[in-house]
């Protein structure tokens, strides 16, 4: 393979990268957390700078079928709390059938917090967004882990 060829190989892999994570910051991949009582506490971690800002979630929370209805509360930790921050729309389901499951209950905690109720009745798999801001702007960090309902 050539030079030319490798370099315009690496150059399209980075590219693409670039454009997966949608110039938004970098996603930390965690194991998964198994709610076995609720309320079910989800840490939501963010480290690091503006623009260069981490946000770490479990990638799957698995929703024991025992717990009916389940709370679901996603608690923000940061290294410097005053910067970040949860808002209205902080936490969304990507999947249609997810408003039959998933109800808000709202903001907690100082915006620090976000509550879900998750019936938990179909054994079935969501993917949702978390949005973490920046306090006083509009710049937002993602990440998108799964709820599993009946594990």
């Amino acid at each position: 393979m050539t030079k030319r060829a490798l370099a315009v190989m690496v150059g399209s892999a980075v590219v693409l990268f670039g454009c997966a994570t949608g110039g938004h910051g970098q996603r930390d991949h965690m194991s998964t957390l198994g709610c076995h009582v609720s309320p079910c506490n989800i840490e939501v971690a963010v480290s690091g700078t503006p623009p260069h800002v981490v946000v770490k979630v479990p990638d799957t929370v698995e929703v024991q079928a025992n717990v009916r209805p389940a709370m679901l509360r996603w608690h923000l930790t940061s290294t410097d709390p005053s910067k970040y921050e949860f808002r209205d729309d902080s936490i969304q389901f990507t999947e249609v059938a997810s408003g039959e499951q998933f109800s808000k209950v709202g903001l907690q905690g100082g915006n620090k917090e976000m509550v879900y109720k998750d019936a938990n009745t179909d054994g079935e798999q969501y993917r949702y967004l978390v949005k973490v801001y920046v306090r006083g702007t509009q710049d937002w960090y993602p990440s998108d882990p799964f709820i599993w309902n009946g594990r």
